[in-house]
């Protein structure tokens, strides 16, 4: 059975995912003690839950990203997508780089994806 999320838990997640990978400065952003989020990043629930938030995020993306539709993904890739516009064969190699950074990112051990302190 799949224990259920706090809703604390569940924005610290979200937060680790999309934005912050380091625990300390996450767990600031969403207004929980530094301390209890590394221990929670330490429970095996918790490590299930990110990464599979992780892989269907970076999924999301790479789906996004292979269909052409570079309007859902982060900020700074979208400039670089849109820069590129012009200059199909060049939008295309930044594609499959970036398509390749979400795989690597998506199939990292949480260890080195996570920085604890």
């Amino acid at each position: 059975m799949q224990r259920e999320l706090t809703k604390p838990q569940k924005n610290l997640i979200a937060m680790l995912v999309q934005h912050e990978h380091r625990i300390p400065v996450a767990a600031q952003q969403v207004g929980v003690p530094a301390k209890t989020a590394q221990t929670w990043m330490n429970l095996p629930y918790m490590r299930e839950a990110f990464d599979t938030a992780r892989r269907e995020t970076a999924d999301k993306l790479i789906e996004e990203c292979q269909s052409g539709n570079y309007d859902g993904l982060p900020a700074p890739a979208v400039q670089v997508f849109s820069a590129l516009a012009l200059h199909p064969k060049e939008q295309a190699i930044a594609a499959q780089r970036y398509i390749s950074q979400m795989q690597l990112y998506r199939d990292l051990p949480i260890n080195k994806v996570l920085t604890w302190k």
